[in-house]
């Protein structure tokens, strides 16, 4: 009745296929976490700096369709021991584009398969409600923060604690 508030132009569909991104010449193969008509998140066992304001080249594999896009990040975060990165896509032709439907779209379905019998219909109104009121964070973070936790002195005598950084920023704290 309430409907859902969508963030996104496109509906994401969750997909793990293998990914190659193409940067200054270095290649880092990785894996989709999920993708939609104009984005892609991945992730990486290693993290490397890619610069906001930078295209990347990014090829996606199935068993059966191969997508050539451009890339632009758009944030990256760390999580269980592996990098996620998410980028807006440009197919490179038309046949990029063609394929690269073919990889969002040729593939089962992600809704449940099987439904919990003991649950019941109040049980689900519920936890949609709860799901409604939280409060919803969009990440915004287009480099990793590397945490330092080290005390530092100036040549003026200052002295500071730098807690990390992230190629941009560096969070600092007085003593």
């Amino acid at each position: 009745m309430m409907g859902r508030k969508t963030y996104r132009k496109y509906e994401r569909i969750r997909a793990d296929e293998k990914v190659t991104v193409t940067i200054h010449g270095r290649k880092y193969e990785g894996r989709s976490v999920d993708l939609s008509e104009d984005g892609i998140a991945f992730r990486l066992e290693k993290s490397f700096y890619i610069p906001d304001d930078e295209a990347f080249d990014l090829l996606i594999e199935t068993p059966y369709y191969r997508a050539n896009l451009s890339a632009q990040l758009v944030y990256m975060k760390e999580i269980d021991s592996a990098y996620h990165y998410a980028a807006r896509v440009k197919p490179v032709s038309e046949a990029d584009w063609r394929q690269y439907l073919q990889v969002i779209h040729d593939r089962l379905h992600t809704h449940p398969v099987e439904l919990d019998m003991w649950m019941t219909s109040y049980d689900d109104i519920l936890r949609n409600i709860k799901k409604r009121c939280e409060k919803t964070f969009l990440q915004q973070r287009k480099a990793l923060r590397i945490p330092i936790e080290r005390e530092i002195s100036f040549s003026q005598g200052a002295r500071a604690y730098v807690v990390d950084f992230n190629y941009h920023y560096l969070a600092v704290s007085r003593l």
